[in-house]
């Protein structure tokens, strides 16, 4: 009866290591995401200009979301976010007065955007206290609004009776509502209970998309004759001297992303 009770035992117990890693990790994890972020909108007309007309300037955001993923096993999942974020550019430019100083001016572009990005991950064996993981995959964007600071003091009128004004358009409808990215993503997770993990990893989106559209007008009214202009394009009575025929504008984002998951899976062992 000792045998049969000790083979027993020892039965259970392989039974239980073959079990656990599958039973520890595979299904829905389900998770909180918040992303300081780097950010700025890369053009090659404004890498080529001189700091005079464009000189970037540091640029960051934040994001926050939810997350899910679903582990087929330890070491392979899919899943996505849905985040949250404001990001953008900041850069300055110079103009002459009219007195014939030069001033310089700051300006910046923040960006509020609803993302998709849907990853495939791969990663070491997520049962263990720790685990590294790569993700890759689309990320799919929709800017919801934007809003443009800057301390250009130029006259700026908006209609009449001045006898020359310039009517911009808001500037969420200069810019491409949709956007397509890419992400990749490297990092850790750590258990802090059999079904709680906390993660944290490097992540860098890059824009397919053009930000900027280039097809947005705006008028501009000399002494009674009205232009409906482009406004990516000269001529521009104040702000950024855009070239005709500007190449697209992309984004690219650097991110520290930290997240705490709960998995979904019956406890097994701590």
């Amino acid at each position: 009866m000792h045998g049969l009770s000790l083979s027993h035992i020892l039965l259970s117990a392989i039974l239980i290591l073959a079990l656990t890693p599958c039973l520890a990790q595979q299904g829905l994890h389900m998770g909180l995401r918040i992303l300081p972020q780097a950010t700025s909108l890369r053009n090659t007309d404004d890498a080529d200009a001189q700091p005079a007309v464009y000189d970037a300037q540091p640029s960051y955001g934040f994001g926050i979301g939810l997350s899910s993923l679903y582990m087929v096993n330890n070491y392979l999942g899919f899943g996505s976010n849905l985040l949250y974020s404001s990001r953008g550019q900041a850069y300055s430019y110079q103009y002459t007065t009219s007195s014939g100083a030069s001033r310089k001016v700051n300006n910046e572009l923040r960006i509020r955007q609803l993302q998709m990005p849907l990853l495939a991950r791969l990663g070491t064996n997520s049962s263990r206290r720790v685990a590294g993981f790569l993700e890759l995959g689309p990320q799919f964007g929709f800017i919801v609004s934007a809003k443009e600071d800057s301390d250009d003091t130029r006259f700026r009128a908006t209609g009449p009776p001045f006898v020359t004004y310039t009517q911009y358009p808001d500037r969420i409808e200069t810019l491409s509502r949709f956007q397509l990215a890419g992400v990749l993503g490297a990092g850790a997770e750590f258990k802090l209970r059999y079904n709680v993990k906390l993660n944290t990893s490097l992540r860098i989106e890059y824009g397919f998309s053009d930000v900027e559209d280039k097809g947005a007008r705006y008028t501009q009214v000399d002494f009674g004759v009205a232009q409906n202009l482009l406004y990516y394009e000269t001529p521009r009575r104040d702000g950024p001297q855009y070239k005709p025929g500007r190449p697209a504008t992309t984004a690219l984002v650097t991110s520290l992303v930290i997240g705490i998951d709960y998995v979904f899976i019956p406890k097994f062992r701590p």
